[in-house]
């Protein structure tokens, strides 16, 4: 049986890239964390995001990121790097301007890392739920969430 792995994804910047306001894109930074493999430290990358309205509080999201984690020595490679593709929710708590929101992702995501000391290459999918919230306004859009990644995905 492995062992759960989590990733904080510490903050998430979308700027808004078009005249509609469901598709954005931005910053992604990330603090490895629990069970991770254990020369991550930092991590740096972006994501594109798409909100479908569906009720006047309530939107269905889909996204696409990308992060790469530093090594022991605090360089970026793509060797130590997760790829997502995600599906869920996001809930605002008000009407006007639509500000505070909770959110919650479902989705796939590869893991590529080195083990040390023998750098050895593990490449891992696994299946994810990323509860998190944010604040919202007309161009900016921050948000905190919890990337954890219990189990991986079984191929044979």
């Amino acid at each position: 049986m492995k062992a759960e792995n989590s990733w904080l994804i510490l903050s998430g910047l979308a700027i808004s890239i078009s005249s509609f306001s469901q598709v954005s894109t931005g910053l992604e930074t990330g603090i490895a964390m629990k069970n991770s493999p254990p020369a991550w430290s930092i991590g740096i990358g972006s994501s594109v995001r798409y909100d479908l309205i569906v009720q006047n509080r309530l939107n269905l999201t889909c996204a696409i990121s990308y992060l790469s984690f530093a090594d022991q020595n605090f360089r970026f490679r793509t060797r130590n790097s997760i790829f997502s593709v995600s599906g869920g929710v996001k809930y605002y708590f008000s009407d006007p301007g639509r500000k505070f929101y909770a959110a919650a992702d479902l989705g796939l995501s590869t893991v590529n890392y080195t083990t040390y000391p023998d750098l050895a290459r593990v490449n891992d999918d696994f299946f994810g739920i990323s509860p998190g919230i944010g604040y919202r306004t007309s161009q900016w859009d921050f948000t905190g969430r919890d990337d954890t990644m219990p189990s991986p995905v079984q191929t044979t």
